[in-house]
């Protein structure tokens, strides 16, 4: 659809410094949609507009529990060698995050792998029910008791039950989107990814789709891996049973390594850069808008400083 701008928006859109987005896929958006009707017209009439500039949100590392041990036995966790977690609310629609797909992937895998490995298999989904996800978890928890589907569900978990099983999963799927393959509708891929970075922080390696945030995070088969379909995650995921502890432990190494670069220090760091930048450049804005007859006459253009 087309984006409508009203004329008072112009002037506010020069008094911006900087547009601050989350990931690269947010900023691509921004600049298809947003940009051409505000930005481009704020700077044809006023000669300024703002700094696009990413900003990862900050991201706090996953510890884990200080009663684990008694929690993996509480919760069963200790049942199955090789845990694959979920983590999200359960609910239907857009931006849904793909619990039922699961149910067929999980079956698909248990029908390519050894009886061992069938064995050692099991699902962790996690989050919270909201009150119009009630049918949809419902409908979840039935489907899985009537195919006899090695997944365990965890609603409305408290924060040390979400720590616990990333902790003791070594897979993390992520398949917000996967029913959206060849669809560009930005509403229904994760515009970042906090979760797939907090469980890389506790060594859980993620599977998620390449679409959207995500890829800012994943370095594919260094830290994690990136699919481009629900078939794919299911061979990744067999692929992966099949790797030594040793394998798995230098990819997880680097998970850890990978998300430091989204704390809250590097956050502070970053912000603070940009509030820098921006007093520094009020003043001169606040000239341009005043003087723009002048300015224009002379074909200048002012930016915000980028440094």
């Amino acid at each position: 659809g087309k984006l409508v701008m009203w004329n008072s928006q112009e002037e506010v859109w020069s008094s911006y410094d900087h547009i601050i987005l989350n990931s690269r896929y947010s900023k691509s958006w921004y600049l298809h949609y947003i940009e051409p009707n505000g930005g481009l017209k704020s700077w044809k009439k006023h000669g300024l507009i703002p700094v696009t500039q990413i900003l990862y949100p900050p991201v706090s590392p996953v510890k884990a529990p200080r009663d684990i041990n008694s929690l993996v036995k509480t919760l069963s966790l200790d049942k199955h060698s090789f845990g694959i977690a979920m983590l999200g609310r359960f609910f239907p629609g857009r931006a849904s995050k793909g619990h039922f797909k699961a149910l067929d992937l999980v079956d698909q895998i248990l029908r390519a792998v050894s009886p061992n490995q069938r064995n050692s298999l099991a699902l962790y989904m996690v989050g919270n029910v909201p009150p119009q996800g009630a049918k949809y978890f419902a409908d979840l928890s039935t489907a899985i008791k009537e195919r006899s589907l090695p997944i365990q569900l965890f609603p409305n978990a408290s924060v040390d039950v979400v720590r616990a099983v990333l902790h003791q999963s070594t897979l993390f799927w992520h398949l917000t989107g996967v029913d959206m393959v060849g669809y560009e509708d930005p509403a229904s891929y994760e515009h970042f990814g906090i979760a797939i970075a907090e469980a890389m922080s506790a060594r859980c390696l993620p599977v998620a789709m390449n679409r959207g945030g995500v890829v800012d995070i994943v370095n594919n088969r260094e830290n994690g891996w990136l699919v481009n379909s629900a078939l794919d995650i299911a061979r990744v995921t067999t692929q992966a049973m099949e790797l030594s502890q040793n394998a798995l432990s230098r990819m997880q190494d680097s998970a850890q390594v990978r998300v430091r670069r989204f704390h809250t220090a590097e956050f502070l760091r970053n912000m603070e850069s940009l509030v820098r930048r921006s007093s520094k450049s009020s003043n001169l804005r606040r000239f341009v808008k005043k003087n723009r007859k002048q300015i224009t006459q002379a074909n200048i253009h002012v930016l915000p400083p980028m440094a």
